[in-house]
């Protein structure tokens, strides 16, 4: 005769094991109903033509200065003073430190900011800044005119408002 243990193992696998074996109902994905997020798509659309509408701002404000602007494909404007010494000098790069001066202007001409400063290429607080100090060498100053986007942004600074297009005059000095 079975013993009381092995009754109690028998009900338990029945109680618990059997049940346990049958399959799982599927799931419906939960990406199923494709939604798009209609509201970030028209932002999306509204800061692309915005940012379309400074390049062209951008662009009219070059044509009617005197001075040998060139495109750089990052969206910014130079215009670079070069010395035959830095003709063929090595340019700056990410990682370099140098000591520089440099001043923000509106288009029209209001002073923003005036710095000066020792920088870390790659580490500036404009992304504007950043490009034009790659494409300058040691002891050299450049006018940079640089779009919103890739200035103060959206939400611009204490000084200067948002999706406001600038001018920077940069000095670079030693590089470390």
């Amino acid at each position: 005769m079975m013993n009381i243990r092995q009754l109690i193992i028998i009900i338990f696998i029945v109680i618990v094991g059997l049940p346990s074996c049958h399959r799982t109902r599927p799931q419906s994905p939960s990406n199923k109903y494709k939604s798009t997020d209609t509201e970030a798509v028209a932002l999306l659309l509204l800061n692309q033509r915005m940012a379309e509408a400074a390049d062209t701002e951008l662009a009219s404000f070059v044509e009617k200065t005197q001075l040998p602007f060139v495109w750089q494909e990052s969206h910014i404007w130079t215009c670079c003073k070069q010395t035959e010494e830095q003709v063929g000098a090595d340019r700056l790069k990410a990682g370099d430190k140098v000591w520089l001066d440099w001043q923000t202007y509106s288009l029209d001409s209001v002073k923003i900011e005036d710095n000066s400063c020792e920088l870390e290429v790659g580490k500036a607080a404009l992304q504007a800044l950043d490009i034009a100090l790659e494409s300058m060498s040691e002891n050299q100053h450049c006018t940079v005119i640089a779009p919103w986007y890739l200035c103060y942004g959206s939400t611009g600074s204490k000084r200067v408002g948002p999706y406001k297009n600038i001018r920077i005059e940069i000095t670079t000095k030693n590089k470390r």
